[in-house]
Order: C-alpha cells, then sequence, then structure tokens
C-alpha cells in the first residue's frame, strides 16, 4: 500500500465489501460494530497511502463507508429506534447552515459540504446506531480489538517511512518524515486512538500474557505517536486516562489492585522510557515541542469563530463557509475546534447543536452502571472531545469513539467477566443483541 495506491484502492474496497457482508450476515450485532470499528480506523491509513489526487478511496470515504454500514444495520436489526431525539435534534441544527452553503457556494457546493457535514452527520448515525446496543463485555471488546489491526498497518506505514527517510532534521513543528508523510495530526490521533484501545482491552484482559502484548502494542503505537511531534493525539490519550482513573476511583476490588497497579507502573515506567528514547533521537527537540504553548494559529481560527458567530448571530454563516470568510493572517485555514464551528456557521442553532452534545455526554454517563461502564464511558467520551477540540471531525474515528461510549452506557458485566475493574452490582444478566 505504501509504494502502490492501486493495492491500497484495493484493499479499501474489498474492506468496505467485507463489511457489507458482515452487515448482511451476521447474527450479532456485535459484530456488526466491530466490522465498523475496522472500516473506521483503516480511514487514515488508505489517505496516506491512496493519496487525495489519486483515483483512490474519496477523502470522506471512511465516514460515508461508516453511515451507510450502521444505516444498513438499522434497518436489519432494530424494528424501532429509541433515544433518538437528541440526536435527531442535534443533526436538525445544520439544515439552517446547509441552506446558507448551498446560496454561498453555488454550483461548487459539494466539497465544503462534504468536508464539514460527514462528521457530524456520522456521529448523529452513530449516536443512533450504539444507543440501540446492550452489549456484552466479550462483544464491546470485539469491538475494541476490531480498531487494532489497521492501527498496526498504520504504525508500520509510519515506522518504514522514518527508516526510509534517512537523516531527519527535527524542529519544534510536527513532522512528515516521521508520519508516513501525511497529516502528523491525524496520524498521530489514530496511533493514540491504538494506545486507549490497547490500555482498555489490557485493563479487562484475564490472559496475563496477552495483556502484556496488549501493552506492547500500546507502547508501540505511543511511541509512534510522540515521533510524529503532532501533540493531538498523545493529549487525547492523557486526558482520557486521567478520566478514567478519577472514574475508576474507588470501584477496584481489593484482590485486582495490585494487578492493576502492575499495570499502571510498568505502562507508565515504559512510556516515561520511550518519551525519553524519542527525546534522544529528535536531538533533544521532544521536550521543547511539549513545552510550547504555541497554538499553531487554532486560537486565532477560533477567535475568528467567535467573531463571526457574533456579527451572524441567528444563522451563522453556513456550513464550511467559515473557512472562506478568514481574514489574511489565517486566510483559508479550516476549522479546528468543533465547538467554535458550530457557533461561526449555523449561529444560535451551533448553541443548541453544541447543548445537544453535550446532552449526549452527559446522558451517556449518567446512564452507565458504576464501575467498568462508566469508566469506558469516561475513557471514550474524553478522547472523542478533545481530539474535536483541536482537530474538528477530521477523522471517522471520534464518531466511533461517541457510539461506543454510548454502547458503553448499556454494557452488561458480570464479577467475573471484569478481573481488574469491579461493579457494586453482584451479577448482571448477560444479554446479547441478535438478529431476528
Amino acid at each position: 500500500m505504501r509504494e502502490s495506491a492501486a493495492i491500497s484502492t484495493v484493499y479499501a474496497v474489498l474492506t468496505v465489501g467485507a463489511a457489507f457482508v458482515v452487515v448482511i450476515r451476521a447474527r450479532e450485532i456485535e459484530r456488526v460494530a466491530a466490522a465498523a470499528g475496522y472500516v473506521v480506523s483503516a480511514e487514515v491509513l488508505w489517505r496516506m497511502t491512496g493519496g487525495r489526487d489519486t483515483a483512490s478511496t474519496p477523502w470522506e470515504g471512511g465516514k460515508y463507508a461508516l453511515v451507510a454500514l450502521l444505516l444498513v444495520a438499522m434497518l436489519r436489526f432494530f424494528p424501532g429506534w429509541r433515544r433518538a431525539i437528541i440526536p435527531g435534534l442535534y443533526l436538525a441544527m445544520f439544515v439552517p447552515g446547509v441552506i446558507l452553503a448551498f446560496s454561498y457556494y453555488g454550483q461548487s457546493w459539494r466539497e465544503p459540504l462534504s468536508f464539514n457535514l460527514a462528521g457530524p452527520v456520522s456521529i448523529a448515525v452513530c449516536v443512533f446506531f450504539f444507543s440501540q446496543m446492550r452489549p456484552n463485555l466479550a462483544g464491546f471488546r470485539q469491538a475494541l480489538w476490531a480498531v487494532v489491526p489497521p492501527i498496526v498497518a498504520t504504525a508500520t506505514v509510519v515506522l518504514t517511512g522514518t527508516i526510509s527517510s534517512g537523516t531527519i532534521t527535527f524542529t519544534r513543528e510536527s513532522s512528515l518524515a516521521t508520519s508516513g508523510g501525511y497529516a502528523p495530526n491525524q496520524v498521530s490521533a489514530v496511533l493514540g486512538f491504538g494506545v486507549l484501545a490497547c490500555l482498555l482491552l489490557a485493563v479487562t484482559e484475564r490472559d496475563r500474557r496477552l495483556r502484556f502484548v496488549q501493552i506492547g502494542l500500546a507502547l508501540w503505537f505511543l511511541g509512534q505517536a510522540l515521533l510524529t511531534f503532532g501533540r493531538g493525539g498523545v493529549l487525547n490519550v492523557i486526558v482520557a486516562a486521567i478520566l478514567a482513573a478519577v472514574v475508576m476511583g474507588r470501584r477496584l476490588r481489593r484482590s485486582a489492585r495490585r494487578a492493576l497497579v502492575l499495570v499502571a507502573v510498568v505502562s507508565l515506567a515504559a512510556g516515561a522510557a520511550i518519551f525519553l528514547v524519542v527525546n534522544s533521537y529528535s536531538g533533544g527537540k521532544l521536550v521543547p515541542r511539549y513545552d510550547e504553548v504555541s497554538l499553531a494559529k487554532r486560537d486565532s481560527i477560533a477567535a475568528n469563530d467567535l467573531e463571526l458567530f457574533r456579527d451572524n448571530l441567528l444563522t451563522g454563516v453556513g456550513v464550511g463557509v467559515s473557512q472562506a470568510e478568514r481574514p489574511a493572517n489565517i486566510a483559508g485555514e479550516p476549522p479546528h475546534t468543533e465547538f467554535s464551528r458550530l457557533l461561526a456557521e449555523q449561529g444560535l442553532f451551533g448553541v443548541v447543536a453544541i447543548v445537544a452534545l453535550g446532552a449526549i455526554a452527559v446522558g451517556t454517563y449518567l446512564r452507565a452502571r458504576r464501575g467498568l461502564p462508566r469508566v469506558f464511558v469516561a475513557a471514550l467520551l474524553g478522547w472523542s472531545f478533545t481530539e474535536m477540540m483541536h482537530s474538528a471531525t477530521r477523522i471517522a474515528l471520534i464518531s466511533y469513539a461517541v457510539g461506543l461510549a454510548v454502547a458503553a452506557a448499556g454494557l452488561v458485566v458480570d464479577d467475573h467477566d471484569a478481573p481488574l475493574i469491579g461493579s457494586r452490582a453482584r451479577t448482571w444478566d448477560v444479554l446479547t443483541s441478535s438478529a431476528p
């Protein structure tokens, strides 16, 4: 794939085709969720290896495929939809902005609308889909496992690209050479989600040997993410880990504390060692990179979004129009903060959209059972909302992470299924959703 865009395209087509076969034939809804996870985690890999100007997959192909897969699955598995009002309200708030965008762009509306609407639409569809699920822990872990193989492939492309680049001169900016020649922020975000997925798998893993495999993969992904000098992907993981630790709090069973402390100590020590190794490899440039407070114009872009909001309070400037209305110093810069973008492009409708997103997050957390389900919810929402703070809705993994958090709220866990994190409930029935 790294050497041939054609191979990348064939892989993408076969992947999406196989995912549709799963949707059509699967008897368990958890397998559909896993197939969707594989597709979205391969999105950046397709972009890296296919190239925007080749006849490869569409730029937003991962989000298109995710939406199509889940819509077909909902028609097949769910006779009626529950909890659809809030995500439906969130999506409805984009209608005035879409009308304004048609008026502003005329015949050239397709690209700006596709770029700016694919993310919100996929978020709404994921919330629709995953809110219907009550997975057991095994099915939920299957969905987490599914994202790992394409991230392994992404990390391999990044690693081989770094090795083949020869001598690399590092600066205080993100590095294309250590990001597989592609956008460091997106690459580090995907690698960061791989870290989170592997750690969540590790703290719920019963096989000790497999647990160390998962920790090893997480540390590899972390090292590659650090090497891109894209800070966002690492920041996402830090926020998610802190939130998960806070929620975990006193829910840990005494019998499991020693095992989890061991996992935490090994992970932290190895993570610190990797940071030092990467810092040394970069000639000491990694520490100054993380010491730097520069937001790479994100503060200027967000400030301009707020100015557009004040000037167009009711309806905003229209979906995708904010990028075209930038002042000279940030001319043509796309949105980076999803929440300021919603204000600039949707006005007061954007305020309602933000409130709807907040209601989804808060409602999901409160609906989740204490113990393991809330740990999953906190970590996944922490990762996705942090990513939206600095990279808008660039990648489909954001939507999938929000969806997994919604599914985690209905997670059915038996105490023996969670060897490291206990629950107040003694026993919960293990329920699975299946096709009628």
